[in-house]
């Protein structure tokens, strides 16, 4: 056996680990979102390693899946993963949003009426790729960065965002760090794709009655870094 061969066999692989952890971790608290029209899987991948919100333009009008879905039906099937036909078409046209080196990925569908669900409570992210497809209607988005999570949450729980200016002086006493939390917002508005990097804080609010489709994936490295 050539050792000098396999040494640089196992510092190559290494190597590569090492690249695609670092990219893992990376995070950036970066006060902007960027936007890209209809990417190749080239362009996307770049923006996606620099870990800020993105918002992907011009690229569910090309998905001629789309205009084979029954919205309705939709909104009886509450699951998409028990559908196999969804799923192939789904397949197709998302594989480019998808982490490289995928080990497994799903679908979901959320249904938001405005005289019924107009606000959702703040929450994290926890995938390293979490995408949100508009496809019908409009929502509000307010996300806060990675480093805001000790202004968000305590012992107390998770700040009530939506209806902080309604709670009681004692109330608010137990988050005494969420008026120095700083955000941006925008609007989701039909077939734009909304990209959350992991550790990022998400509200939303809903201005029509919507129809959302969110994509998550995990890597052979999702599962080394939680």
């Amino acid at each position: 056996m050539n050792y000098y061969l396999l040494s640089l066999l196992i510092l190559f692989l290494g190597f590569i680990f090492y690249c695609h952890i670092y990219i893992f971790f990376k995070k950036s608290n970066n006060y902007e979102i960027l936007q890209v029209s209809n990417p190749n899987i080239d362009v996307l991948e770049k923006a996606f390693l620099d870990k800020l919100p993105i918002v992907i333009t011009d690229l569910v009008d090309h998905w001629d899946a789309f205009n084979e879905i029954d919205f309705e039906y939709l909104k009886i099937q509450p699951d998409l993963c028990k559908d196999k036909v969804a799923i192939k078409l789904l397949d197709k046209y998302s594989k480019n949003l998808l982490l490289p080196f995928k080990i497994n990925h799903w679908y979901s569908n959320n249904i938001n009426k405005i005289s019924e669900n107009e606000f959702t409570k703040l929450k994290k992210v926890e995938g390293h790729r979490h995408l949100i497809v508009q496809m019908e209607g409009k929502m509000r988005y307010i996300l806060f960065y990675p480093n805001q999570s000790k202004n968000l949450q305590n012992n107390h729980g998770i700040v009530d965002f939506w209806n902080w200016s309604n709670l009681t002086k004692e109330e608010k006493d137990k988050f005494p760090n969420f008026p120095k939390a700083s955000y941006i917002e925008l609007i989701l508005s039909k077939n734009k794709i909304l990209h959350l990097p992991k550790d990022w804080w998400f509200a939303s609010q809903v201005l029509e009655d919507s129809i959302q489709m969110t994509i998550d994936s995990n890597s052979v490295f999702s599962f080394f870094i939680k």
